[in-house]
């Protein structure tokens, strides 16, 4: 972030991808308590949002949370998107609160369409918190960058309304998402497909026949996906022992999440380390 960068709010330089949300090996979720959105202006792009995967074109709006596993992969040249970041506590003092339906609407359906028109007010509010983003000496950016946000949610929630009927709201998509979401809470002490099927009042064999059609995999290669990757990256950006790691992910001990780790990756825990370093 700049020096002068509001507390709890960001937007980077136009044109930049936040780097944090791009990964070589595919999939991250990003560790801040807050949302980003993503404005694409130009080009196209695929990005995967939890294992299913969205086309971007101009008029495409974003939203990510932290529980929302992103994989976009290299971006093209001409791919352009305008970008912010606010923290979930960064409007707590503002007297007025946002929907509801925001976090509802976009936290199932991250990704939406928007007409030209609306996409052009859209544009319009961004480009003016864009200006008192920069002002960092103005006695009222926060409080007005404050007031553009909520305008902005609110318009935003205003052109998607139209649309989220249309979007993603099949049963088999309805339970994928709360799949999702469930998994990022509680895949590292919940490791069974019967819990996740549980608590969405399915079976197990209809939870995974679901993810089948909707991902193309069953809810236990979710399961492991997940805790593999959250392994990989314990290994490569932590000085955290193999044993803590393993305790770590739920794992019984050492010998085990090291079983585990070379059935899906082919090296041991300590072979992956040492090649990442």
């Amino acid at each position: 972030m700049n020096n002068d960068s509001q507390t709890g709010f960001y937007i980077p330089e136009p044109g930049v991808f936040p780097p944090e949300l791009l990964v070589p090996d595919g999939t991250v979720r990003h560790d801040r308590n807050g949302v980003w959105v993503l404005m694409v202006c130009g080009g196209c792009a695929r990005m995967e949002i939890d294992g299913i995967p969205h086309d971007l074109a101009r008029g495409s709006i974003v939203a990510l949370f932290p529980f929302h596993a992103i994989a976009s992969g290299p971006l093209p040249d001409a791919f352009r998107c305008e970008c912010l970041y606010f923290d979930f506590d960064f409007m707590s003092d503002f007297p007025l609160l946002f929907p509801p339906e925001i976090s509802e609407r976009f936290g199932s359906n991250p990704c939406y369409r928007i007409d030209e028109q609306g996409f052009a007010r859209l544009e319009r509010c961004f480009g003016m918190m864009r200006v008192y983003d920069r002002m960092a000496e103005h006695p009222s950016r926060t409080g007005i960058t404050k007031a553009l946000l909520f305008t902005f949610a609110s318009e935003l929630l205003y052109c998607c309304a139209d649309r989220a009927k249309s979007v993603r709201t099949g049963r088999s998509e309805m339970l994928t998402d709360d799949f999702f979401r469930l998994l990022h809470r509680n895949y590292s002490v919940e490791r069974t497909p019967d819990f996740y099927a549980g608590r969405l009042c399915v079976t197990a064999k209809y939870l995974s026949k679901v993810l089948r059609r909707t991902t193309g995999h069953t809810a236990c290669f979710w399961i492991g996906e997940f805790r593999i990757k959250e392994a990989r990256q314990l290994l490569r950006s932590t000085q955290a022992s193999v044993a803590e790691i393993a305790e770590r992910l739920g794992f019984p001990d050492s010998s085990f999440f090291a079983k585990f780790f070379r059935r899906h990756t082919g090296c041991s825990p300590v072979e992956f380390r040492r090649g990442n370093r």
